[in-house]
């Protein structure tokens, strides 16, 4: 039973084989692109949960907002994918979109917000098929936004039937977390903003309330990722690098998500706009 998982998650392996093998490509081209997470196989299968739920939702072209795309990486695997891609950020653009060959870059755009409006979109209604935040939601009161409003702008953006893909959303119980506040909350008590653990956390109630409030149906939900990936890249790079390796550890990942998932690191839930 151990090493029984689900044929969707293992499915989502090849997923990330893909996303692993395209982005260091890109890094051989350009070295100083920065794609923090994707020098080792065993920490970019933190994004599984992610990419499955692109291929399950998103099997053909679709408009995608990549919201916060941060260093690019979820961006550029969406290109990748065949969709067309708009990329927002409140910070300079990421270096690897010039790596985009002429096809890539008609399917792309990126615009930079502003620092004093962090809730307001730059984009008409009803604008994309799905919009995704990997790690962003969770940041936007650090930088004097609101989460409802933000989704309140997000489903304004979304077509009619589009999905909010949101994943690596902080959950309340992890573990993780609330070690890395016993270790370090009384020294960053005052930094207003994540350092070493999430300043904001949630509950899966709140999960589901917050939604409720913007207008939008939870279609999909789950706590997911027990074992600290990001460790794992001081490993020795023949290891880090390894499928065996690093299929080993996703199945033993798998496991403790099932039978300790109220403790794990992260919400993953998909939204529906009605």
């Amino acid at each position: 039973m151990f090493f029984m998982s689900n044929k969707k998650e293992f499915r989502s392996e090849q997923f990330i084989l893909n996303a692993f093998s395209q982005l260091n490509e890109f890094r051989s081209k350009a070295p100083y692109h920065d794609f923090e997470y994707y020098d080792s196989l065993i920490t970019v299968g933190q994004f599984h949960p992610l990419f499955q739920r692109l291929h399950d939702y998103f099997p053909e072209t679709r408009s995608v907002l990549d919201w916060g795309c941060g260093n690019g990486h979820i961006s550029v695997h969406l290109i990748n994918s065949g969709h067309h891609v708009a990329s927002y950020s409140l910070q300079p653009v990421p270096s690897c979109f010039s790596s985009f060959n002429l096809e890539q870059k008609s399917r792309h755009e990126f615009t930079q917000g502003d620092y004093n409006d962090p809730v307001s979109l730059p984009y008409a209604s009803n604008s994309f098929d799905a919009v995704i935040s990997c790690g962003v939601l969770e940041h936007v009161r650090e930088g004097g936004g609101d989460e409802l409003k933000s989704l309140q702008e997000i489903k304004r953006i979304l077509k009619p039937g589009g999905v909010f893909i949101c994943v690596a959303f902080p959950n309340k119980f992890s573990y993780i977390q609330n070690l890395n506040v016993l270790l370090f909350g009384w020294k960053l008590r005052k930094i207003p903003y994540t350092v070493k653990y999430h300043k904001y956390t949630y509950s899966k109630k709140q999960v589901f309330e917050l939604c409720s409030a913007a207008g939008l149906e939870v279609i999909d939900y789950r706590r997911y990722g027990f074992l600290p990936r990001n460790i794992f890249r001081r490993f020795p790079e023949s290891m880090r690098r390894s499928e065996r390796v690093a299929r080993t550890i996703n199945r033993v990942d798998w496991y403790l998500e099932k039978v300790f998932r109220f403790f794990c690191t992260s919400h993953l839930f998909v939204a529906k706009k009605p």
